[in-house]
């Protein structure tokens, strides 16, 4: 079962709003595990979320910088989000570096 990128990228965004909601809060030590929570969401699962069709993560522009604004289709090379599927194998792709 495939599951499309831009789905996985709306879960990673509402993760990480509720978990800042909760860290901001929570009381007594649930704090530190909120934080925790927090950070492996908004810093580490975003860096695997890949286009299907160039393989290049989708929350980090051509500048290295991390955003949280996506679209139906990757910034890079125009690969439709909604689909597992890649559209035009054939078509030139210009890598960024």
């Amino acid at each position: 079962m495939c599951i499309p990128s831009f789905i996985k990228q709306v879960v990673v965004v509402i993760a990480v709003i509720i978990l800042g909601y909760l860290g901001i809060n929570a009381e007594g030590n649930l704090e530190i595990l909120y934080l925790i929570l927090f950070l492996i969401t908004g810093g580490i699962i975003p860096r695997y979320i890949i286009c299907p069709k160039c393989r290049k993560p989708l929350f980090i522009t051509k500048n290295r910088w991390y955003t949280p604004i996506f679209g139906y289709t990757c910034d890079k090379c125009g690969q439709n989000l909604l689909h597992c599927t890649i559209d035009d194998p054939n078509k030139k792709i210009e890598y960024w570096v």
